[in-house]
């Protein structure tokens, strides 16, 4: 087994200033009140180009692997949440925001077309308001379906979903409620959740409510990772609002908790990426806890079915 130790560092608030095509470097960078770090998007076809979403400081983008940013002046709301660079267009990406209380609410779902440049907000994703959707919704995590152009997001009034790249949006039905993460993998195989709980996709492509794992606290907005391109569409991790993670092997209807380090520190994340083997039997999974950072490689392939073995995580 191949192993690699992983390295987390806390990043100075990132950067800069202008949205022309050529980076301009500041060192150090220089945000006031920027934030923390909360996502990071790559693009699929040029691994040094990325957008970072930061916690008060708005978007940054690189062309260079990190080795100098840029500010995207062009989007007007700074407490953005999550960002995802569109995997079939890489010129667009989608980000989503939290309302700064404006005249005009400036949360929820934007799109950019050129890379960063330019901004618009999406309109339609949410229904009339009402005593689960307020006057003025935000969105917050952004999954773009596998080799697709379909968008699902986050929102304070649910689920909205998009399958031209982010250009045109519409509510979810039966999902009435705050949802702050959310991964899907194809039509019938997804999963979400929200402050009332867990969600799933069902066979017939239907939100429903999973099992309830009674965990207290709010989700954070990358809840969730799945093996997807190992050729599964059925397995999912979880890292709950209690900082502890779980594991579901039907689809997200089900969850069992697993042997892990659990601190109650900053939020939670798993990831999930290739084997450092080459060996799409298996995969590498990559669970932080708020205090600890873990690696395992994880799964094997026998008689066209999964069966993973349990987490052996380690500090």
């Amino acid at each position: 087994m191949v192993r690699r130790k992983i390295f987390f560092a806390m990043v100075p608030a990132l950067v800069l200033a202008g949205c022309t095509s050529s980076p301009v470097r500041i060192t150090p960078p220089r945000v006031n009140q920027g934030g923390r770090a909360l996502s990071i998007a790559v693009a699929s076809n040029n691994d040094q180009r990325m957008v970072v979403a930061s916690e008060t400081g708005g978007l940054f983008r690189t062309f260079d692997g990190g080795k100098s940013w840029q500010h995207l002046e062009g989007l007007p709301n700074f407490r953005t949440i999550d960002v995802a660079i569109a995997s079939l267009s890489p010129d667009t990406i989608v980000a989503t925001t939290q309302p700064q209380y404006r005249t005009i609410n400036d949360g929820g779902i934007w799109r950019s077309t050129d890379g960063g440049g330019t901004w618009f907000q999406a309109t339609n994703w949410a229904p009339s308001p009402s005593s689960t959707c307020p006057n003025r919704p935000g969105a917050f995590g952004i999954s773009n379906m596998p080799l697709s152009h379909t968008f699902y997001v986050g929102t304070d009034c649910g689920i909205a979903v998009s399958n031209d790249d982010g250009a045109t949006w519409s509510p979810v039905p039966g999902v009435n409620t705050r949802i702050r993460s959310v991964l899907v993998i194809n039509r019938t195989s997804g999963v979400a959740a929200g402050d009332s709980g867990l969600w799933f996709l069902d066979q017939n492509g239907v939100w429903t409510q999973s099992q309830n794992i009674g965990t207290p606290g709010v989700p954070v907005t990358h809840s969730f990772a799945s093996p997807w391109f190992s050729g599964t569409a059925n397995v999912f991790f979880l890292a709950a609002a209690d900082q502890t993670l779980w594991l579901s092997t039907n689809g997200g209807a089900g969850w069992a908790p697993q042997a892990a380090p659990s601190a109650p520190m900053r939020e939670a994340f798993v990831r999930i990426g290739r084997s450092l083997q080459n060996d799409d039997s298996k995969f590498e999974l990559y669970w932080g806890d708020g205090t600890h950072a873990q690696e395992d490689l994880l799964g094997q392939r026998s008689d066209e079915r999964w069966k993973l073995d349990r987490p052996r995580l380690r500090s």
